[in-house]
């Protein structure tokens, strides 16, 4: 996957919110960044505290800078998800419910076919130590 050159994230608009976390992390170097643990996961994922992930500080300056490409693009990062790395086009009509789009399913009682799901790993994983893998 190739990251578009772009300004740096502190002189262009941001493509979302950063948090205080992330623009704390944006002003440190690599070197002084602390990958999360297998340990420290499971408490943030236990919690439901995903706004503790963080990335390491290049990875997320060239995330932001892909993330804007990507809008500019696509619209929005799901649908380039969608779309390329999935391949998958969802149908014409909405959801009943308007909760997102709809996709053709092979069968549709979840994961009981391998058409209807992919796993993928996550082009821009969160600051992980080695060993430990982002899927999506």
């Amino acid at each position: 996957m190739t990251s578009p050159k772009t300004s740096s994230p502190s002189s262009s608009p941001s493509p979302f919110p950063l948090t205080a976390k992330d623009r704390q992390n944006l002003s440190r170097a690599d070197s002084d960044f602390t990958p999360h643990s297998w340990s420290n996961l499971r408490q943030i994922i236990t919690a439901n505290d995903l706004s503790s992930l963080l990335r390491r500080p290049s990875s997320l300056r060239r995330y932001l800078a892909w993330t804007a490409a990507t809008k500019a693009q696509y619209s929005t990062t799901a649908a380039y998800i969608c779309q390329v790395r999935l391949g998958w086009t969802p149908l014409s009509s909405p959801s009943p419910d308007d909760s997102g789009p709809v996709f053709e399913t092979a069968n549709p009682v979840p994961f009981a076919d391998a058409r209807d799901y992919r796993i993928l790993r996550n082009d821009w994983p969160y600051g992980v130590e080695e060993g430990i893998a982002h899927l999506i």
